[in-house]
Order: structure tokens, then C-alpha cells, then sequence
């Protein structure tokens, strides 16, 4: 019988609970009045942190979904502009690095939302680090 304990996902401290919080505020604020890239920076900096949070995620994409017009091609030169994300994302899903899987997926997911490799390196991500409700949105 096994007594190994495994350290698993530790919740956040109340202080960076109420930063996020008022990260994610902001972010809700500019994203209503048509503020799309203030609110993605706030988002980023919230999913950052909690990768795991569906309200973040769900607000980070919908607000992405509204910037680019539900066009599903994302920025324009996309893919020129992602070249550096998505080698660093690669690098760091060979080296278990899951953090920054989740850092290099949200800066390809600024530029091009609907990108699903980044997407499904992400919801990897976010299952090795036990953020489970992450995955599914």
C-alpha cells in the first residue's frame, strides 16, 4: 500500500483571488465598451494565474470571438506573428513545462483564436496541472 501523497493544485491566496478579480473586472468593463485589447491583457494576465477558471476562459475567448469578428481566421499575418509563441509552445510541451504551454498558448490564442493546436496544448496543460475546468470550454 502506497502512502505517497501527491502535492496536486493548491487553491490561490485570497489576495491574488481579489487582484484576478479585479483584473478580471476591468477586462469586463473594456470589453463592453469595445475595448478588445485592454480587455484580452487583463484576461491573459488573470488565465495566466488561474488557467483553470472557467469564467476567465470563457470571457478571454468570447471577447477574442468579438475583436476578430467570429471570422475564425483570427489577426491579420496570424501566422507570422505566432512563428515565436508557438516554437516556445512546442519547447515547452516536450519539456512538461505546463505553465508555459499555458503562457505561449494564450499569446497565440491574442493573435489567432481559433487555433486548435495551442488550444488542445492548453487543455493538456491544464489536465497535467489538475485544472479540469479549464478543459472543456
Amino acid at each position: 500500500m502506497s502512502t505517497e501523497v501527491k502535492p496536486g493544485r493548491q487553491p490561490l491566496a485570497p489576495a491574488v483571488r481579489r487582484r484576478l478579480q479585479q483584473l478580471f473586472e476591468f477586462g469586463t468593463k473594456n470589453d463592453t465598451i469595445g475595448n478588445h485589447d485592454y480587455a484580452t491583457d487583463m484576461y491573459t494576465n488573470c488565465l495566466k494565474e488561474d488557467p483553470g477558471n472557467p469564467i476567465y476562459v470563457r470571457a478571454f475567448l468570447d471577447n477574442l470571438n468579438k475583436k476578430y469578428n467570429d471570422t475564425k481566421r483570427g489577426s491579420k499575418l496570424a501566422g507570422m506573428k505566432t512563428l515565436g509563441s508557438k516554437a516556445a509552445l512546442k519547447k515547452a510541451v516536450a519539456m512538461k513545462q505546463w505553465p508555459e504551454v499555458v503562457k505561449n498558448g494564450l499569446e497565440i490564442l491574442k493573435e489567432h483564436p481559433w487555433d486548435v493546436g495551442a488550444l488542445a496544448d492548453m487543455g493538456n496543460a491544464c489536465e497535467a496541472m489538475d485544472y479540469d475546468e479549464g478543459q472543456v470550454e
